[in-house]
Parts: structure tokens; sequence; C-alpha cells
């Protein structure tokens, strides 16, 4: 996962990481973007499968129990309040976690 200021830098950063890992006879697929300028620019078989591009709809990915809204390029999680510990205060709840 890596971050850059336009789209222009995105579509470079895919082709360059691209071409590295062809060199190790390794592909990557599934590539996301919250620039739908780069993802119009990849094949469709190289990107997530979730992505409607005519709508504009970017899909959120999870990695690690984390979820990524690709649209807003916020990070959340959730976590079950049936598992918390019972010494988990209301204010200590509020200010981490999003319950279920």
């Amino acid at each position: 996962m890596d971050s850059v200021e336009t789209d222009e830098k995105g579509f470079e950063l895919y082709e360059q990481l691209s071409e590295l890992w062809s060199k190790a006879r390794m592909f990557a697929r599934k590539w996301i973007s919250n620039y739908v300028n780069v993802l119009q620019q990849l094949l469709e078989k190289n990107r997530a499968g979730t992505i409607n591009l005519e709508a504009k709809i970017l899909p959120q990915t999870k990695s690690f129990g984390v979820t990524r809204r690709s649209d807003t390029d916020m990070f959340t999680f959730s976590i079950n309040k049936n598992i918390m510990p019972e010494r988990m205060t209301k204010k200590l709840t509020e200010s981490c976690c999003k319950l279920v």
C-alpha cells in the first residue's frame, strides 16, 4: 500500500511496480485507487472486482481486520461488543471503537 499526491503519479507507480514484478515473473492484480483516472487506465482484469467506474463507486477493501474506504481514503475497524472485556469503559469505547 502506498500513497501519492496525483493521479499521474499513481499511474506511474502502477507502471513501475508492474515492471519490477514482471522481472521476478510475478503479476499483481486487484488494484485499487481513490483516483478514478488511474483505474480507468488499467485493464479491467487488473482492477479490484467491485469497481463501477461509470457510477464512480469505489469499493471498500479489508486487510487484517482494517477496512479502507477508497472514496474517502479513510481507515476504519469494528469490534464485536460481545467479546469486549467487562472493564471496557464507555468513554474508552467511544474514543476508539465503532461497536457492531
